[in-house]
């Protein structure tokens, strides 16, 4: 559960970044800001739960973030029962988009825009976070797509 008083994890400020940037077409930053969001929840995951630990403890959960994002990620949403496997499965993919996106300037079509709300997804279970709520941009009084989080429309 969210406690207000506390200070906002980095991460959660920057999941509604990349929501933002998704909302005005940017979509290859938003991709890049949804995995650092998630690296740092994961982070934030670790942290929360090793400061009580020992020494040891502490120095074990260390070599974890040592071994790449998407083995951190595996290990700990697999360990923990964190998120479902196919969201599992598409936010490891989707890491792999963000990466071809920074080193190869890789322009997401659209089955890698879908993989896009799994990371969000994991960043939130690795924050502790039942739900998400961000604010979505659209042009006048519309619905928005479930894709966004929105609902369609009755049709009589």
């Amino acid at each position: 559960m969210f406690d207000p008083k506390k200070t906002t994890p980095l991460a959660l400020r920057l999941i509604g970044r990349a929501h933002e940037l998704r909302d005005t077409g940017h979509v290859k930053e938003a991709f890049v800001e949804a995995v650092t969001a998630a690296e740092l929840a994961v982070e934030y995951f670790l942290a929360t739960r090793t400061d009580e630990h020992s020494k040891e403890g502490r120095s074990s959960a260390k070599q974890l973030s040592t071994l790449p994002l998407k083995t951190q990620i595996w290990v700990l949403a697999t360990a923990a029962s964190l998120v479902s496997q196919a969201t599992l499965d598409n936010a490891l993919r989707a890491v792999d988009v963000r990466n071809e996106i920074v080193h190869e300037g890789k322009q997401p079509n659209d089955s890698d825009r879908k993989m896009f709300p799994a990371l969000l997804d994991c960043a939130k279970a690795f924050l502790g976070l039942d739900e998400l709520k961000t604010p979505v941009l659209s042009a006048g009084n519309e619905l928005t797509s479930p894709e966004y989080g929105g609902r369609q429309a009755l049709v009589p």
